[in-house]
C-alpha cells in the first residue's frame, strides 16, 4: 500500500509498505531516506504517536494515510546544587531540589564554561558564571 510521509524539511514523500511493516521498519526506511537517526524520530498519526513494536495495521494506518515525521523532544534543563554542587536535570513539572541532597536553592546552568560550585563557598566559579549568578 502507498502511505504518505510529511518531513520536517521535505514536503509530503510517498512510500510504499505492507501493512504488516512495523513502525520501526518505517523510521529505517525514513532513516535511510532523510538522514534523521531512528532514535530521533516520532511517528504521528491521526494526532496519536505509533509505538515501534505494533503494526500499521494495527494502528490503524491505511492505504493513503499520511504520517507525520516528527523530532523527539529534549526535556528538562541542568541545574547546579548550591550545596553540594552536583549537577541535575530538572524537568518542568518537578520542584526545584536536589535530588541528591534535597537541598532547595539551584541555580541554572547558562554556559559550559562553569565549574561546579563548592559545597560552602562560592571561590570556584569562573568569573562569568559568577557574574551570571549574581545578576539573576
Amino acid at each position: 500500500m502507498q502511505i504518505f510521509l510529511r518531513g520536517l524539511h521535505v514536503g509530503t514523500t510517498a512510500v510504499e509498505v505492507e501493512p504488516s511493516s512495523l513502525v520501526s521498519d518505517v523510521k529505517q526506511l525514513i532513516a535511510d531516506r532523510e538522514g534523521i537517526p531512528v532514535c530521533d524520530q516520532r511517528l504521528v498519526f491521526s494526532g496519536k504517536q505509533l509505538q515501534n513494536s505494533s503494526t500499521l495495521r494495527s494502528s490503524h494506518v491505511g492505504p493513503a494515510a499520511t504520517l507525520q515525521i516528527k523530532l523527539r523532544l529534549v526535556g528538562g534543563t541542568d541545574y547546579i546544587c548550591g550545596d553540594c554542587g552536583q549537577k541535575n536535570e530538572i524537568k518542568p513539572k518537578d520542584p526545584i531540589r536536589c535530588r541528591i541532597c534535597g537541598y532547595r536553592i539551584m541555580y541554572k546552568m547558562r554556559t559550559r564554561n562553569c565549574t561546579p560550585l563548592h559545597p560552602f563557598g562560592r571561590n570556584q566559579l569562573s568569573s562569568r558564571c559568577m557574574h551570571l549568578l549574581l545578576f539573576m
